[in-house]
C-alpha cells in the first residue's frame, strides 16, 4: 500500500526491458499503442509507480491466461522464488564489492589525511623551534644590555685614557691609530658581508621548505581526485555496456518469442478443432454400439439385418481405432505445444528477471557513483580546510620568525659593533702603553697628582 516514487514512465521506456509489454495493448482491448502508452502515463500520474505495476500485472495475466494451472503453480512456487533468491545473491555480492571499494577509498583518504597531519606536526615542530630561538634571543638581549652598560663605562675610561695618551704620544701614535681604524673598518665590512650571505641562505631555505610542502599537498590532492574519477568512470562504462547488451538480447529474444507464440496459438486452434471432431466420432461410436446391442437382441428375427449391422459394426470399430490413433497423435501434439509454451514462459521470465536485475544494478551503480562524488567533495573540502589551516599557521610562523630575525639581527649588529669597539679600544690601549716612554720620578709624581 506504500506508493514508491520513481521517474516518469516516458523517461523509462527507452531503457526498460519490459517496454515490449508496456508499449503494446492487450489483445482483448481494441486500442492503439499510443493510447495504451497514454493510459500508462495517466495511471502513473494518478497512482504513482503502483498504477504502473497494476497495468503491467494486467498485461502479464493476459499473457498467462492461455497457460494451465500447473505451469503457473510451478512458476509461483519454484521458479519465481529461485530467481528472487539468485537476484538477492547478486545484489548482496554487488553491495559487498561496492562496500569494499568504498572502504578502500576511505583508507586511501585516511592515509592522505595522516600524511597531511604529519606535515602539520612538522610545521608545529618548526614553530616550537622558532619559539625556542625567541627565548634564546631574549637571553642574548639581556646579556647585550649588560654588555652595553659595561661598554659604556669602558668607553668613558678609554676616552679619558686616549686623551691622556694622545697628548703623550704625538703624531706617530695618531698615524698608527688611523691605520688600525682603517683595518678594523675593512674587517667590519667583511663581517657584514658574511651576515648578509647567511641571511640570504636562511631565506632561500625557508622558501624551499614552503615549496616542498605545497607540492606534496597538491600531489596528494591530484592523486586522490584522479583515483576516484577513474573508479567512477569505470563503474559508469561497465553499467552502460551491460545495459546495451542485455537490451539488444532482450529485443531479439522478444521478437523470436512472439513468432513462436503466434505459431503455438495456431496449433492450439487446430488441436481444438480436431478435439471437436473426435467428440463427434465418439458419439457416433456410442450410437453404433447401441445399435449392435439392439441387433443382438433381434438376431433371431432379422438375420440379414444382423449381418448388415455386424458389417457396419466392424467398419465402425475400424473407424474408432483410426479415430483413437488420430486422437493420440493430437494429444501428443498438444503435449509438445504445452512444452513449447512452458519453454516460452521460461524464456520470457528470464528476460523479465534479467531486465529487473539490470535495472537494480544500474540504480545501485548510480547510487554508488553519487556516494563516491559526495565522499570526493568531502575529501576536497577537508583537504582545503587543512591546507588553509596550514597556510595560516605557516604565515603566522613566518611573521613571527621574520620579526624575531629582524630584532635579533639588529641587536646582534649592535652587540657586534660594541664588541668590535671594545676590542679596538683595548688593542689601542695596549699598543699605546707599549709605545709610551717611561716617565721620570718627578713626571710620574706630577701625573699621579
Amino acid at each position: 500500500g506504500v506508493t514508491v516514487s520513481s521517474p516518469p514512465l516516458t523517461a523509462r521506456l527507452s531503457v526498460d526491458p519490459m517496454a515490449f509489454i508496456i508499449a503494446q495493448p492487450p489483445k482483448d482491448e481494441i486500442v492503439s499503442p499510443a493510447a495504451w502508452a497514454k493510459k500508462h502515463v495517466e495511471m502513473h500520474d494518478q497512482y504513482g509507480y503502483e498504477g504502473h505495476l497494476r497495468l503491467v500485472n494486467q498485461q502479464w495475466n493476459n499473457v498467462m491466461a492461455w497457460s494451465d494451472y500447473e505451469t503457473r503453480k510451478l512458476y509461483e512456487d519454484k521458479i519465481l522464488k529461485d530467481r528472487e533468491r539468485e537476484i538477492r545473491q547478486i545484489i548482496a555480492a554487488d553491495n559487498v564489492r561496492i562496500q569494499e571499494a568504498h572502504e578502500k577509498a576511505l583508507r586511501a583518504a585516511n592515509d592522505r589525511a595522516r600524511v597531511l597531519a604529519e606535515e602539520v606536526s612538522e610545521l608545529k615542530r618548526k614553530l616550537t623551534t622558532q619559539e625556542e630561538l625567541a627565548k634564546q634571543f631574549e637571553q642574548l638581549k639581556h646579556k647585550h644590555d649588560e654588555a652595553r652598560a659595561k661598554a659604556a663605562e669602558t668607553d668613558e675610561l678609554q676616552e679619558e685614557l686616549v686623551r691622556v695618551k694622545a697628548q703623550m704620544v704625538g703624531e706617530e701614535a695618531v698615524t698608527q691609530m688611523r691605520e688600525q681604524i682603517t683595518q678594523l673598518s675593512s674587517e667590519k665590512g667583511e663581517l657584514e658581508r658574511r651576515i648578509s650571505d647567511l641571511q640570504t641562505q636562511h631565506t632561500q631555505h625557508i622558501q624551499q621548505v614552503e615549496r616542498e610542502s605545497q607540492q606534496k599537498l597538491s600531489r596528494a590532492m591530484d592523486q586522490a581526485k584522479a583515483d576516484l574519477e577513474l573508479k567512477i568512470r569505470a563503474l559508469h562504462e561497465s553499467s552502460e555496456l551491460k545495459l546495451a547488451e542485455v537490451t539488444q538480447k532482450s529485443q531479439a529474444e522478444t521478437k523470436q518469442l512472439e513468432q513462436q507464440s503466434r505459431a503455438l496459438r495456431e496449433q492450439l486452434e487446430k488441436a481444438r478443432s480436431n478435439t471437436n471432431k473426435v467428440a463427434v466420432l465418439e458419439r457416433d461410436l456410442q450410437a453404433a454400439r447401441d445399435a449392435k446391442t439392439k441387433a443382438d437382441q433381434d438376431t433371431q428375427k432379422v438375420h440379414k439385418e444382423s449381418c448388415a449391422l455386424r458389417e457396419a459394426l466392424s467398419k465402425a470399430d475400424r473407424r474408432a481405432e483410426e479415430v483413437s490413433k488420430a486422437l493420440q497423435g493430437q494429444q501428443e501434439a498438444k503435449h509438445q505445444a504445452d512444452k513449447k509454451a512452458a519453454e516460452f514462459q521460461e524464456r520470457l521470465r528470464n528476460v523479465e528477471s534479467a531486465g529487473a536485475e539490470l535495472r537494480n544494478a544500474v540504480e545501485t551503480h548510480q547510487r554508488t557513483a553519487e556516494q563516491y562524488k559526495q565522499s570526493l567533495e568531502q575529501h576536497k573540502k577537508a583537504a582545503e580546510d587543512q591546507k588553509r589551516a596550514a597556510d595560516d599557521l605557516y604565515r603566522r610562523m613566518e611573521d613571527k620568525y621574520n620579526t624575531a630575525a629582524r630584532e635579533l639581527e639588529g641587536k646582534a649588529k649592535d652587540l657586534t659593533d660594541l664588541q668590535k669597539k671594545c676590542t679596538e679600544l683595548e688593542t689601542k690601549l695596549a699598543e699605546l702603553e707599549r709605545a709610551m716612554p717611561q716617565p721620570s720620578g718627578a713626571a710620574a709624581a706630577a701625573a699621579a697628582a
